[in-house]
């Protein structure tokens, strides 16, 4: 949507880029990242979203407890 406030906010864009950037580069961490993902289309939003949370979980090699002989009956 778009309103006439948004031309003079316009002028400000490139602060508002470099706080996104600060802020994101001060709270990212390895074991958790920021992703950002565009919405303007939002069946890519969604397939991007669901690719990285999959991606992200098979890296935690998670697997399923093996059940011993006694607690399988």
């Amino acid at each position: 949507k778009f309103s006439s406030g948004d031309v003079k906010e316009r002028g400000f864009w490139d602060q508002y880029m470099n706080a996104y950037q600060e802020a994101l580069n001060a709270t990212s961490r390895s074991w958790a990242p920021w992703y950002a993902i565009p919405a303007d289309k939002k069946h890519y939003m969604r397939r991007q979203v669901a690719e990285t949370i999959v991606n992200r979980l098979k890296q935690l090699g998670l697997s399923y407890p093996e059940v011993g002989e006694s607690e399988k009956s």
